[in-house]
């Protein structure tokens, strides 16, 4: 698989966007991107209150939006206080950290986590253009590699189930206030099977995905 961690803007506070906030400036739609935080993931589901992201990582200049344009001026001063900002390595526009593109900026399913959290928390992101999240630094994402063959909910279902937790909290650094590192460096050492000759449990386990992204998880048993 490939886990990677969302951008690192250095203002998120500027960057992201209300739905409304969106339309009121009249930012430009090509702009704009769907933005996941911490808070919207639950185990299987992102509950997304309609927030946007200023995504300005594929552009040179912003002279073909003007109304974004507007608003980040309006915020230069900020813009250009981040720490590192010297003119040189990114645009008073740009990100600190442009990194994992091909996991986020690609129309595609993923599984999407906090990098800290007290238990398993694994959402689905179909990747149609009404979810197709971007995260920031505090988010990490799951997708299979070129040409490996898997279902990916099935995949979801075992990191989402209490076997899951259990093997990830003893597997993983305790932070402080029993928070749990959800990186790529403990989530790469899942040991999780392609048992795709099982097929009951290969396609019962996405079916079971199904229905909890659709109506909400409670775990039952093992699950």
């Amino acid at each position: 698989f490939k886990i990677g961690q969302g951008m690192i803007c250095g203002c998120k506070n500027i960057f992201g966007v209300s739905e409304e906030e969106a339309v009121k400036l009249g930012l430009e739609k090509e702009s704009i991107k769907n933005l996941v935080i911490t808070e919207d993931i639950k185990p299987y589901i992102i509950n997304n209150k309609w927030k946007k992201l200023i995504y300005t990582v594929p552009f040179k200049n912003l002279n073909n939006f003007p109304n974004t344009r507007k608003y980040l001026e309006k915020n230069k001063e900020q813009l250009i206080s981040r720490y590192d900002y010297d003119g040189k390595k990114y645009p008073w526009f740009g990100y600190q950290r442009v990194q994992n593109q091909d996991i986020y900026e690609k129309a595609q399913p993923k599984i999407i986590t906090p990098a800290y959290s007290t238990s398993n928390k694994f959402g689905w992101d179909d990747g149609t253009k009404e979810q197709n999240f971007i995260g920031m630094s505090d988010i990490y994402s799951i997708v299979p590699k070129e040409g490996i063959n898997i279902n990916l909910k099935y995949i979801l279902t075992i990191l989402n189930s209490k076997l899951g937790e259990f093997y990830h909290k003893r597997n993983s650094k305790l932070k402080r206030d029993n928070y749990y590192e959800y990186i790529s460096k403990p989530l790469a050492k899942f040991p999780i099977k392609n048992i795709v000759s099982n097929k009951i449990i290969y396609t019962g386990l996405p079916q079971l995905a199904n229905k909890s992204i659709l109506y909400g998880k409670v775990k039952i048993g093992f699950l």
